[in-house]
């Protein structure tokens, strides 16, 4: 079964689906109000009257974006997926330009496939739909924008925006994504509202919200192309202010996400800022003929070491507590719990305390305590098990190069991707080990 979506900007924009018995096909408009069955809600409108407008282009990627986060949150896996978890997905999107388009079909099925672990189908087709096309810069109004950077909320992106703002000397431009009911807006806020404080008249904010189309099954709990989407806005904010450098702050560890047991193999684990999924993003980019430079500078490092060498240890020894890393907080709620609070049990929760215990800081408050956990105890934490299981593992047979494709083929680097892997490992370990939880 094919999941065909089809987006329009009009009822004008005419495309045909070629379909299969079984199939299913959804018709979302991509501009809607409250009296549009199916539609994406964004704020683009505010983010051009904030930020500069958009070219045709621009705002074709933003879209597009938007559309492949949307059809990924809205298509439940154990219901839409032929084994549940594989999902066989075509999108229809309207551009201006279908030849310029069409240069990058292939490596963006690549790219989206790769980060979702499903398979995606892009036909893009002609649309008249009128759009403004006085793409500019806001220069003039911002002054020099050294860099633009993803600002999650997240602990990575705290240190990350403290080295920008501690290596530049002009502004920086932070990016955020957030939805409807999300705790995360409200981390982010804090860490701006921080490093304002820090840095004044050095930041410049821009919070981008995207909220699905309502669909007509559950929404799926996996959100693994919002990095694509994070992505996007990263880069468009780039060209319309006028920065050469887009940066993704993600430790290495992390991206890597190599698989801790064989149950967790391929797409099973993440690979949101995977460096495959970067290197694919950046050929995508430079297809359509956007010349901003993608770094990862924390490829090669542990967030453990991102702590340690962060360029103002007195800043981010301040601030570090207003982030937030874990990956289920919007569900603590559910829980009785307060959803700024860390659930403790989830693996980049783990990667935290172990960060912080590397640093020397205080830790966090945690909702569970892993180091208290028994053996009777790991069916409920499943990521506390996986790592349990990999220390033991790895204790045993040493790690070698080739774990590292458990998740994807490296090409380059190996000997530096296969250093932060261990040492990662190795971080997590003496956090564990405290608690004899081995």
């Amino acid at each position: 079964m094919t999941h065909h979506m089809i987006f329009k900007y009009s009822d004008q924009d005419e495309v045909t689906a070629v379909t299969s018995d079984g199939d299913v096909s959804v018709t979302v408009q991509l501009y809607g109000n409250a009296d549009t069955e199916q539609y994406i809600q964004t704020n683009l409108a505010s983010l051009e009257m904030n930020t500069g407008h958009l070219s045709v282009l621009q705002k074709e990627l933003v879209y597009l974006a938007a559309a492949v986060y949307s059809v990924d949150r809205r298509l439940y896996r154990p219901t839409t997926a032929y084994n549940q978890w594989d999902r066989h997905i075509h999108v229809y999107f309207p551009v201006h330009d279908t030849s310029q388009w069409e240069q990058a079909q292939n490596i963006l099925e690549s790219a989206i496939s790769f980060v979702s672990g499903d398979r995606w189908a892009f036909t893009f087709y002609q649309s008249d739909f009128p759009m403004d096309e006085s793409g500019r810069s806001l220069n003039d109004e911002f002054g020099d924008i050294s860099a633009v950077a993803l600002l999650s909320g997240g602990l990575d992106s705290f240190i990350g925006a403290v080295d920008l703002l501690e290596t530049y000397d002009a502004g920086i431009m932070f990016v955020s994504h957030y939805t409807s009911g999300s705790m995360e807006h409200s981390f982010q806020n804090a860490v701006v509202e921080f490093l304002d404080k820090k840095y004044p008249s050095r930041i410049n904010h821009r919070d981008i919200f995207v909220q699905p189309y309502k669909g007509q099954t559950q929404a799926e709990l996996t959100s693994r192309s919002r990095s694509f989407l994070y992505f996007v806005l990263g880069v468009v904010i780039a060209e319309v202010v006028g920065s050469p450098l887009f940066v993704i702050p993600e430790n290495g560890f992390i991206s890597l996400n190599v698989p801790l047991t064989v149950n967790r193999a391929g797409s099973l684990s993440s690979r949101t800022t995977h460096p495959y999924f970067v290197e694919l993003f950046r050929e995508f980019v430079q297809a359509l003929g956007i010349g901003i430079t993608i770094n990862a500078p924390y490829e090669f490092k542990t967030k453990g070491e991102m702590l340690v060498e962060a360029r103002n240890q007195t800043v981010v020894h301040e601030g570090y507590a207003l982030t937030m890393s874990c990956s289920s907080a919007s569900g603590q709620r559910f829980g009785g719990n307060s959803p700024k609070t860390h659930c403790g049990k989830c693996l980049p929760c783990i990667v935290r305390r172990a960060a912080i215990l590397k640093a020397g800081l205080v830790q966090d408050t945690y909702i569970t305590d892993v180091l208290s956990a028994t053996d009777a105890d790991l069916g409920s934490y499943p990521d506390l098990w996986a790592v349990k299981r990999a220390i033991l593992r790895y204790k045993r047979n040493p790690p070698t190069i080739f774990d590292l494709f458990g998740s994807a083929v490296l090409s380059h680097d190996l000997d530096g991707y296969f250093g932060v892997f261990r040492r990662g490992l190795e971080e997590i370990a003496a956090f564990i080990e405290q608690g004899d939880v081995t």
